[in-house]
């Protein structure tokens, strides 16, 4: 009624009162519908209830059908069987392509003695981080820092990264949570036109997926952890859902660390937009060694990569 009265007005017809009823509606259709889950949380701003349909595969799987053919195209697929499974794509075929940059174009390293795993992350790690990371920036290029969440990334910047900075001059452009769009824009143009600065940004944020620096914009990137979910009740309903579908370990390998393995590639490819781009790439974070997560890391890096410690300075 709403709608209408503002058609006939020759109004936009929003409403607001639509879309409750819409969600309603919803909500009773998908109840109790396995693979849809409710979650309800308060805070400051009021009450809030979320329905999240997890079903892409069940979803989906028909769809595809319905094409002639589809070709999925990206960077950061593998491993494919795994994007399929989730997809539902039953009849398909794969063809995979080596990223072609020149091998003396990218210096590659696994950093020992520093993880940000476990629910917290102590003080003397945080210190262990300031150290690996001054050594990055004593390479004195354009670069970034991207940390597996906001958490590690404000827990590193009270405990000495922000005193590497200072101490070495470079100047730091740092992304916090809820900036605005415009504000991480003209952020992300300040930082490109400035020499030898460092971003520090989310490796889950808008500046590890979704932008590009090309040439001497970015020449060096360290990742500060392992980019997980945060374990909340979505994400453990998430992964939950995932092993009934998949079996326990196959559901948590697809639920949970293949989407965080994905993101490092991302952040890595922040860098590479060329044949001719240079880069630094340290994965700061013991962890990486391991084969569940080495294997997943991008061949570019797999054939180049070092082993190095936190206090070494990067050769």
């Amino acid at each position: 009624m709403v709608r209408d009265e503002k058609m006939s007005r020759g109004e936009v017809p929003r409403s607001s009162l639509f879309h409750v009823g819409q969600f309603f509606e919803e909500s009773f259709k998908k109840y109790r519908e396995e693979g849809v889950i409710f979650i309800a949380s308060s805070g400051d701003k009021g009450s809030r209830i979320n329905l999240w349909d997890m079903r892409t595969r069940d979803l989906l799987k028909d769809r595809w059908k319905e094409f002639e053919g589809c070709i999925f195209c990206s960077g950061t697929l593998a491993p494919i069987s795994g994007f399929t499974d989730t997809i539902g794509l039953e009849d398909y075929a794969e063809k995979s392509f080596i990223l072609s940059i020149k091998k003396e174009n990218i210096r590659a390293y696994i950093t020992k003695g520093i993880s940000t795993s476990g629910m917290t992350l102590s003080r003397e790690m945080s210190e262990r981080y300031a150290e690996a990371i001054g050594n990055f920036l004593d390479m004195r290029k354009n670069s970034a820092i991207f940390c597996s969440s906001y958490r590690i990334l404000e827990t590193l910047m009270l405990n000495g990264l922000e005193d590497s900075l200072r101490d070495r001059g470079i100047k730091s452009f740092v992304e916090h949570r809820g900036m605005s769009g415009d504000e991480s824009r003209r952020m992300l143009e300040d930082f490109k036109g400035a020499k030898s600065s460092c971003l520090i940004a989310n490796a889950q944020g808008r500046f590890a997926e979704g932008a590009d620096f090309p040439g001497e914009e970015l020449e060096a990137i360290f990742i500060a952890g392992i980019p997980f979910e945060r374990m909340t009740l979505k994400t453990k309903l998430y992964i939950e859902y995932f092993m009934n579908l998949y079996g326990r370990e196959k559901g948590r390998y697809y639920a949970y660390t293949v989407p965080a393995m994905r993101r490092v590639s991302q952040s890595m490819g922040r860098a590479l937009r060329s044949f001719d781009d240079k880069a630094t790439i340290v994965c700061g974070d013991e962890r990486y060694s391991k084969p569940q997560f080495f294997n997943l890391l991008p061949d570019y890096f797999k054939s180049n990569v070092k082993m190095c410690r936190f206090d070494q300075p990067l050769l």
